[in-house]
């Protein structure tokens, strides 16, 4: 058995999608189980210094290519719409001719229309196909038109053809017990981190003038209440009696809350205070996240939030410095308050506000940290989920 991980996500660099798939590679090929990850589309964008320029490399950790032999996109929007589908073509090309019946696939993608093409032409040459399940479909409502039927369509005529299908959370696992086929078997998967790549031990620290909160997410309000992090921010630190930071990686011009954003950072006097470093290389997201005094993931109360579970976690975590974090989601299912992170509830800024103030003045939190790190290498090591992966895929 060789497993094929295929995916639109940028590889190897890019967010928490690269790293879950390299997790699972690692995974896989820690039981001995050979493992490609395909890209199935150009993910660099014109006009922007890519973040990747190999389109294949079969002698890496992971080994990886793109179907269409390099991750650059054309210029010209009518070239880039060609090789889109020329791309789309040579995969199904790939899955038809070079892979073998006793492969398996494990998809990694949003776009179903082509994840029905790919069950099907798996299908037709005996080929089991697995779905990965780390958000509940379509969360981002602005983004579709008819958001409900498009998740009936999804659920009714796509999800009962998986083979199986590998859960982050229990609350996926609850959806996928629902929609699934009736012969489909379920993985529960939490997030997974490669310990050897956050081996914190061997980076320098990032020495900055002032202590400084770290956040190296998105700079959404419904996946990360970006903006109730930055007000409560600016409350905390009109009650500490020195210079403090909060450090982003991204940009904020390029956040849907760019504007609400800059509104938040004039109010509070932030301009000093606060800082978006853009992307970052691995080594200096490492040294930026030894160095932190801490980290908050605010997850909302909403749909995505309830049913995900972020890899950031993991990493955070591994570092031995305190994670502040809401009670929503899968989470709280591993976190200890006051022990192993600081848990809040969600959508209370003025309990946001007194927990950053407590981080940056309280000595208590560095138990906090060593326990968090405690609890990441006891539940989200990779290589540990190796077992349970091989088990489940062999039982397709």
């Amino acid at each position: 058995m060789k497993v094929y991980i295929i995916t639109t996500e940028p590889f190897p660099n890019g967010m928490a999608a690269t790293t879950r798939i390299k997790c699972y590679a690692k995974a896989l090929m820690s039981v001995n189980i050979a493992c490609e990850v395909i890209i199935t589309r150009r993910t660099e964008r014109y006009g922007t210094k890519p973040r990747n320029v190999e389109g294949i490399n079969l002698n890496s950790d992971v080994p990886f290519f793109y179907i269409g032999r390099t991750p650059l996109r054309a210029s010209n929007v009518i070239s880039r719409k060609y090789y889109d589908l020329y791309d789309e073509r040579k995969l199904i090309s790939f899955i038809s001719n070079e892979m073998n019946t006793e492969d398996v696939i494990i998809t990694y993608m949003r776009e179903h229309t082509l994840v029905e093409k790919i069950l099907k032409y798996a299908h037709l040459k005996g080929i089991k196909v697995v779905r990965d399940l780390c958000e509940y479909p379509f969360p981002n409502v602005k983004k579709y038109n008819n958001v409900e039927k498009l998740r009936k369509a999804y659920f009714d005529k796509v999800f009962p053809k998986f083979n199986g299908i590998i859960c982050i959370s229990e609350a996926l696992l609850n959806v996928a017990l629902r929609f699934k086929g009736e012969n489909a078997k379920l993985l529960k998967l939490p997030i997974m981190i490669n310990e050897k790549n956050y081996d914190y031990s061997l980076v320098e620290k990032k020495e900055e003038e002032h202590p400084y909160l770290f956040h190296g997410g998105t700079l959404y309000q419904q996946k990360d209440g970006i903006l109730d992090v930055l007000e409560a921010f600016g409350k905390a630190k009109k009650s500490i009696p020195f210079p403090v930071k909060y450090l982003f990686t991204g940009s904020v011009d390029k956040s849907p809350e760019s504007i609400e954003i800059k509104k938040i950072i004039r109010e509070y006097n932030l301009n000093d205070s606060v800082e978006f470093l853009g992307y970052l290389s691995d080594d200096s997201l490492k040294s930026y996240i030894k160095g932190a005094k801490g980290f908050i993931i605010n997850k909302l109360d909403n749909l995505q939030n309830k049913h995900c579970f972020a890899t950031k976690l993991a990493e955070y975590l591994l570092s031995g410095n305190p994670v502040i974090t809401t009670n929503v989601g899968e989470a709280k299912y591993y976190l200890e308050n006051s022990k192993s992170a600081i848990l809040i509830e969600s959508g209370n800024v003025e309990l946001l506000t007194e927990k950053i103030i407590d981080l940056f003045m309280s000595e208590y939190n560095c138990d906090i940290g060593e326990n968090g790190k405690k609890v990441a290498i006891s539940n989200f090591s990779a290589e540990k989920q190796g077992d349970s992966l091989k088990s489940f895929l062999s039982s397709l």
